[in-house]
Formats: C-alpha cells, sequence, structure tokens
C-alpha cells in the first residue's frame, strides 16, 4: 500500500531520538555563508555516529495498524492525542467511565451522521465510540463501566498536514506543526533528544525560537505506544560547541504545564513559549549549536517520554537593513464603495480616509474572485484562480511561490496573523511563515497579537494581518450602531446572519426594501468599528516607531452585495459590488501625498509591489505588475475565472469575468439565482453603466467575448498540481458560521 510520508504522524513526531552521546560526531563541510534570518529547519543536521531511531517503532510504524493505548487521558485532551495517530486505521482501548468521553459538541451520533465519518461502513456498536478527525464520538448510549475497543480508519482530513517531519539521513523535513491555534513549522521528538546544527554565526548574531511539549507522555510497550497526560516538566537547553572544543551551554529553561496559557474552558489553546538569545559574542564564528531536551525530574532513561518540540528556530543578523518593513492588511468582505475615500456620504471611515489621504488610493482595484478561498490564494501567489487552482478542499500547488515564501528567503521575518475559516495552514497558507496564527477570534485581539510580534522586530519583517470583522453575520456593537442605523420596525434581529434567511441567496420571496436598508445599516456600522480598530492598531504602531519604514497596503479580497442584483452576500456571481475593493498604499517617502490612481489595477498586482520594495527578483509565474502611478500594459487579462461556492446546490459552477478597459464580460449561474434579472452571458460598460444594469450582449458580441475567455483559460491554465484534504467538522463549522453553507465539504 503506497502512503505519504505526511501520513505517518507517529514517524514524523517520533524519529530522530538524540540520545546524548558521546562518539566522535560525523563531520561536514561548514555551510556556505546564506543571507540572513537562517532557519535551521532548512539546513542539515549534524549526526551524531549513534544517532538513530528507537528501533521499537518501528514495526508498529510499518503496520497497517498502529496501537494506541490510552492512561487516565483527560477527554478534551483526545483531539491532540489522535493528531499523533497515524498510518490507516487505529486500535485503541480505553476506559469507559460513564459519558465521560462524549465530545461536548455532538450528545448523539445518529446513522445519518455515520457516512460523515467512516464512509457507511465500520459503524460502531451501541455504546462503542467511534474516531473521527481527531474527536471521539460516541454513536448512542451511556454504556457499561469497564473497557472497549475501537478499531476504525483514520480519515484523511488537514491533521496530515499540522506534522514535523525527521528523518535521520543528515536533513530536518518539516512542515507546519499545530500546537493550539499557533502553526509554526517545528521540528519535534521525543525527549531526550538533540538536534545539531553547524552554522556560521553573521555580525550581531542572534537566534529566535519557540519550544513546546505536547499534552502527553509516551511509552513504547510490546503491542502498541501507551499515553498518559503529561505529568514532569521538560528541560529544553541550546549549547555552543566552538572550534577549539569549548562547549558553553548559553540557555536553558523548565517548561512546565503551568506556563500554557489557556483558552475558553481553561483547556490550553498556545503551547509555544518563545525566546530570542543574543550570540553576538561569538559573530562570525563556525559553531555547533545544539538543542536539546530532556526530562526535567527523571532519569534520562524512564519509560515515559515527553514529545518536545522547537519551533521555526532561526539565526538573524541585527545588523540594519535598508530595505523597508512590509505590512499587508485584508479587510475581509470590505466593497470599496462603503469608504469615506471611495465617496460614500453615509461612511464613517476617519482612519482609513486619513490613511489614503496621505498615503495613496487606488480608486479602480480588482479582485481575482468575489469569495474567501481563491482571492487569498491569488493575492499571496499572484496567480488567477484558473492557475492556483483552489476552490474547495485543495492546497496551494507545491509549484507555486508565495510572497511569503519569497521575502523568507531573502531575508525577512514572517508572521502572519488571521481569522482561521479558509485562512488555514491546510490551504497552503502557512507556507512561507515562520508564525502562522490563525484562530477564530474578533479583530482587536487580532491586531493585538500582531502588533505585539511587530513592535519586537529588529530587522525587516512581513505581516500578513487579516479579519473577517465585517463578514456576516452582521453584529456591530451597540456604540457604533447607535445613530448610525436608521429606524426600523421590521422584524429582522439586532445582528443578522443573512444566509439563514430564504432571500439571502436570492431565492424564496423577496426581502422589503426596509429590510435591505437595514442590513445595509449594520453592515456599514461594523465597517465603522472596525475602522475604529484599525485606527487604533496603526496608531499603536506609529507611536512604535513601526510605520516609520514600512510599506503598509490595505485591501480587501471581495466586496459584498446587498440585493443590488437579486441577492446578498457573495460568491456567487461576478458583479462589481463583488469584485471592486479598496486598495491604499502608504510608503513613507516613496508612496505619499494623497495620489488617486484611476486606473485598474489587479489583486495579482500587490505581491509584485511588495517584492519589488524588497528589492526581491519575482517569479516568472507571477502574473502581476507592480503597483504604480503608470498605467500597466491594457493588453494584460483582466481576469476571474472561479468556481462558485456557496452552497451545496451551486458548488462546482464555473464562472467567468473578463475586462478590457471599461467593458465587462460575465459569465455566471445566474439561474441560480430568482430574483436576478440578468440570466446569460453579460457585458456592461462601467463608464457609462457603474451599477451593471443594461446588459449589452449580442450573439456578435457573445461568441467574439467567449472566444477571448477560452483564449485566456489557454493562456492561464493550471500551475502544478493542488492537493485535496477531507475537511474536519470543526472546520466546516467555521466556515458555516460564516455563512458558507456546505462549508466546502460537498464534493469528498
Amino acid at each position: 500500500m503506497q502512503r505519504s510520508p505526511l501520513r505517518y504522524c507517529f514517524v514524523l513526531a517520533l524519529l530522530l531520538i538524540g540520545c546524548g552521546t558521546e562518539e566522535a560526531p560525523i563531520e561536514l563541510a561548514p555551510p556556505k555563508p546564506k543571507g540572513w534570518p537562517l532557519r535551521l529547519l532548512d539546513e542539515p543536521l549534524v549526526l551524531e555516529a549513534s544517532s538513530s531511531r528507537d528501533t521499537r517503532f518501528d514495526p508498529l510504524l510499518l503496520e497497517d495498524t498502529v496501537w494506541v493505548r490510552s492512561e487516565s487521558v483527560a477527554p478534551e485532551s483526545w483531539r491532540s492525542d489522535l493528531q499523533v495517530s497515524g498510518a490507516d486505521s487505529i486500535h485503541v482501548r480505553l476506559p469507559i467511565h460513564g459519558s465521560a468521553l462524549v465530545h461536548p459538541a455532538r450528545q448523539h451520533i445518529g446513522e445519518e451522521d455515520m457516512d460523515e465519518f467512516s464512509g457507511g461502513s465500520f459503524l460502531p456498536d451501541s455504546g462503542e465510540f467511534i474516531l473521527s478527525e481527531r474527536k471521539i464520538y460516541r454513536k448512542r448510549g451511556e454504556g457499561p463501566e469497564g473497557t472497549i475497543t475501537v478499531d476504525y480508519p483514520t480519515p484523511s482530513t488537514e491533521m496530515e498536514f499540522n506534522s514535523s517531519l525527521i528523518t535521520t539521513d543528515g536533513q530536518v523535513l518539516a512542515s507546519e506543526l499545530r500546537l493550539g491555534s499557533d502553526c509554526r513549522r517545528a521540528a519535534m521528538a521525543p525527549a531526550p533528544h538533540k538536534f545539531v546544527y553547524q552554522v556560521e554565526l553573521p555580525e550581531s548574531a542572534h537566534f529566535d525560537f519557540a519550544v513546546g511539549v505536547r499534552p502527553h507522555e509516551i511509552k513504547v510497550r510490546e503491542d502498541g505506544i501507551e499515553l498518559r497526560n503529561r505529568v514532569n516538566p521538560t528541560l529544553f537547553s541550546v549549547t555552543l560547541e566552538l572550534e577549539d572544543g569549548t562547549v558553553e551551554r548559553v540557555w536553558k529553561h523548565l517548561l512546565r504545564g503551568a506556563e500554557s496559557p489557556t483558552g475558553s474552558n481553561n483547556r490550553p489553546w498556545r503551547w509555544y513559549k518563545e525566546f530570542s538569545l543574543d550570540l553576538s559574542r561569538w559573530s562570525n564564528q563556525t559553531v555547533r549549536l545544539h538543542l536539546s531536551a530532556a526530562d526535567g525530574n527523571k532519569d534520562p532513561d524512564q519509560d515515559w517520554q515527553a514529545v518536545a518540540a522547537w519551533a521555526e528556530p532561526l539565526i538573524w543578523s541585527a545588523k540594519p537593513l535598508e530595505r523597508p518593513n512590509i505590512l499587508l492588511m485584508v479587510l475581509d468582505t470590505l466593497r470599496a464603495d462603503r469608504l469615506g475615500c471611495y465617496g460614500y456620504e453615509r461612511a464613517r471611515t476617519p482612519n482609513l480616509d486619513a490613511l489614503a489621504a496621505k498615503g495613496v488610493l487606488f480608486e479602480d482595484a480588482m479582485s481575482a474572485a468575489s469569495w474567501t478561498l481563491p482571492s487569498h490564494a491569488s493575492l499571496f501567489t499572484s496567480t488567477f484562480p484558473s492557475q492556483h487552482g483552489l476552490w474547495d478542499n485543495q492546497r496551494l500547488p507545491d509549484a507555486l511561490d508565495t510572497v511569503a515564501e519569497l521575502l523568507s528567503r531573502n531575508r525577512y521575518r514572517t508572521a502572519s496573523f488571521s481569522e482561521r475559516g479558509f485562512l488555514s495552514e491546510v490551504h497552503g497558507f502557512a507556507r512561507g511563515f515562520e508564525r502562522f496564527d490563525s484562530q477564530s477570534r474578533d479583530c482587536t485581539a487580532t491586531y493585538r497579537l500582531a502588533y505585539e510580534w511587530i513592535k519586537k522586530q529588529e530587522m525587516p519583517f512581513f505581516s500578513f494581518v487579516h479579519t473577517y470583522k465585517v463578514h456576516s453575520p452582521y453584529a456591530p456593537a451597540p456604540e457604533f450602531a447607535e445613530g448610525y442605523v436608521r429606524e426600523y420596525s421590521g422584524d429582522l434581529p439586532e445582528s443578522v446572519d443573512v444566509p439563514k434567511y430564504t432571500w439571502g441567496l436570492g431565492n424564496g420571496p423577496e426581502p422589503k426594501p426596509e429590510d435591505i436598508q437595514y442590513i445595509s445599516d449594520l453592515y456599514d456600522a461594523e465597517i465603522a468599528e472596525l475602522d475604529f480598530a484599525v485606527g487604533q492598531f496603526l496608531d499603536e504602531l506609529e507611536k512604535a516607531g513601526k510605520l516609520e519604514n514600512t510599506l503598509l497596503i490595505i485591501t480587501s479580497d471581495h466586496g459584498e452585495e446587498f440585493f443590488e442584483h437579486g441577492a446578498f452576500l457573495h460568491g456567487l456571481s461576478l458583479y462589481q459590488e463583488q469584485l471592486h475593493i479598496p486598495m491604499i498604499a502608504y510608503w513613507k517617502g516613496h508612496l505619499e501625498g494623497g495620489q488617486r490612481i484611476g486606473h485598474t489595477v489587479h489583486m495579482v498586482d500587490v505581491a509584485p509591489t511588495l517584492a519589488q520594495a524588497a528589492q526581491v527578483e519575482f517569479p516568472e509565474s507571477w502574473m502581476g505588475t507592480p503597483l504604480s502611478s503608470s498605467a500597466p500594459d491594457a493588453g494584460r487579462p483582466l481576469f476571474v475565472p472561479m468556481k462558485v461556492h456557496f452552497s451545496k446546490s451551486t458548488a462546482g459552477n464555473d464562472c467567468v469575468a473578463l475586462r478590457e478597459g471599461d467593458m465587462i464580460y460575465i459569465e455566471y449561474t445566474g439561474d441560480r439565482r430568482a430574483h436576478d434579472k440578468h440570466k446569460g452571458p453579460l457585458l456592461f460598460d462601467l463608464a457609462t453603466d457603474p451599477g451593471e444594469t443594461t446588459n449589452l450582449i449580442n450573439s456578435e458580441t457573445e461568441d467574439a467575448w467567449k472566444a477571448k475567455v477560452e483564449s485566456t483559460h489557454e493562456r492561464h491554465g493550471q500551475i502544478g498540481t493542488t492537493k485535496a484534504f477531507r475537511r474536519s467538522q470543526e472546520s466546516v463549522k467555521e466556515l458555516e458560521k460564516l455563512g458558507y453553507a456546505g462549508g466546502g465539504d460537498d464534493d469528498e
């Protein structure tokens, strides 16, 4: 049976167990000097002669079944345990204590729900549990006290991307590892272990890293791996071995469980603790850097082992660089024409308007898609959706370079702070970020985390900051709604989740005009609340001196429709209320002066703009042109090929928009929207008809535009191969909260 290496989560977590041997190390030539920061996970290990993985694990890892035994594991912790599990099926013996292991979100799982977990087979008997997507579910009943056995296949979920791979051939291959909400690349193995790297330290050398420990310890048994709640602290240490043989331990830390902050209900959600060491004393020397973890209490040979992680260890130089910081902010679902700087008379957006007044505003910015996943993929890779291929449960092709990867390779510190949903590592968006923090939360918390990271940076950084604040459901704080949301006497509540209503997607009876106005007002009030939060964030950065040499771009991924064409929300059409996005740039001494640029720019232009500012050559695959006051080549395509996503009834239907000058041609599934008067191919002149009310299409122009679309598709086909995955039930629920009916789980 062929298996992907990433499916073996045990392999990924348990290989390369260092034993602190005293035998002579294998000599490797000093590495060639590279740019800084130097990411150690991209560097070869200096292996000690007896360093090899514990062979007791091998038979277990090569079989089709991995045995896992539980010893008093708290029910809320099992979600983490199953991330450590791998292979094609899991056989588990565990104690039953009444209903203690029933997942709190699902007290009963009926026959109709089982297809999601096991493909309609392997259904558990009454009282048994089913393992699915890192959770344990009981089908029904309380079950007797005692022990049960569960043997079910491990589903292919995003857990296969949340792991680290450590090999013994001298190379650490690490993918994104999630401990709590914070996703970073990490090397991980049971303690005691030691990772040794040989590096040439730069001038003004510093070493940054984070450490973390899984909440359970492991023990090898003849018939499997045993797990228990973590009992002992873990001792981490960093040691330098100098060229003259001198050994100096420069840092140690005993990581106790109490250090892990907690989320709701006192459940751990962030298990990384960050550190920064000043190694400038040894600048310009070639050293061996030893990263060690051991049990903090017991003898190194004790049976129980903690699984310890080193997250994105990197070495950097504090020597100043004459390149700008880069801050890219995406205000999800914000349409351009609801900001004061774009002429909206009712706007309460003083902070964004002030930024536009001192920076550069692009009046006609066009998104690459009308919903979040494909538009962000285009933003990160400067490619059209037809090229990157993300429209549902796919991961970015390896053949495409993201802007974060490009900047990371060119001496930039990188971090992303987003609010989950489609902004997830499973889609490949974590690539290139040394820190990828994605969690459902309010924008003020997101901006606070971003500020805390940015203020610590002493070398050029790239930070991506995203919020869903103005995404449905619309629920503005009372202080922003008061006096702004006009008087309303209808039946809608104070906060509105539009997809819950039949007219939300353009079906059922039409909403009343007063309902439309009320929903639109709630959206405006949320924009006002977001503007306030953005203003606070930028003010703090200004006071900290972090905007002095920072290229700041604020944009959106798509807009929002308010029944202008017979529906609400986004993702089912390609009208201007969904494609026209704000784009404001500011860089002191470079992009300033309140300029207003009138020519059309495209979302794919953002990544090349960042690369150009960083003095980095960008890949040939990138379709964009750096933003400028000069109009780009008039012949380049302004192309929006995508698949609608919004519900089970429409997932997978193709739609496309192609723009030339002021003319825009649109093909989409208009028959899905009962109240949209436009049902066929559309052609609008945006210069004379910005509201897209008069369809100019005829048989002659339709044939000509169809030929143009076909030719453009042929020139901009798929680059590389996307990787499909099964979405976890947790991520499906997150997407449903954002109004994506079906959560993208339609065609698995």
